[in-house]
């Protein structure tokens, strides 16, 4: 290989690992402020995504809890993303889960239409880190 195509191998690998902290950072982000908003703020949040409460706050307590582990663990493989690299294949599994998870309820309720929002929110973060995970997973 030439020094040429090396560096630019490097600057592309550069671009792809630049892409995927940032890509994870706002996942973290995203899931924090979703865990705030749920505790905090959780009839203003399900009435702006038209979404029910459920009776018990506590199911909201617990889905926090998940949301706030879920960006520790980003946020861990945005620091180093070759020793965390478990955490990211996770995320992408867990993005596109959630992601027809949400979108097969919003289609068989049709009042959860809020849903479709935060299933688009999911399948974005995973093809995100995918993109920007796959070339460079070595």
């Amino acid at each position: 290989m030439s020094s040429g195509t090396q560096t630019t191998k490097i600057k592309r690998n550069h671009g792809y690992l630049r892409l995927l902290k940032l890509s994870l950072r706002a996942g973290a982000a995203y899931d924090l402020v979703f865990a705030l908003a749920m505790v905090a703020f959780p009839a203003f949040s399900a009435e702006l995504l038209g979404l029910r409460l459920p009776e018990d706050p506590y199911y909201l307590w617990l889905i926090a809890i998940f949301l706030v582990m879920l960006a520790s663990m980003y946020l861990f493989a945005a620091y180093d993303p070759r020793a965390y690299w478990g955490n990211i294949l996770v995320g992408i599994v867990g993005r596109t889960l959630g992601f027809f998870a949400m979108l097969t309820a919003a289609i068989l309720d049709p009042t959860l239409s809020g849903l479709y929002l935060l299933a688009f929110g999911d399948l974005t973060f995973a093809v995100l880190h995918a993109v920007s995970w796959w070339p460079i997973r070595r």
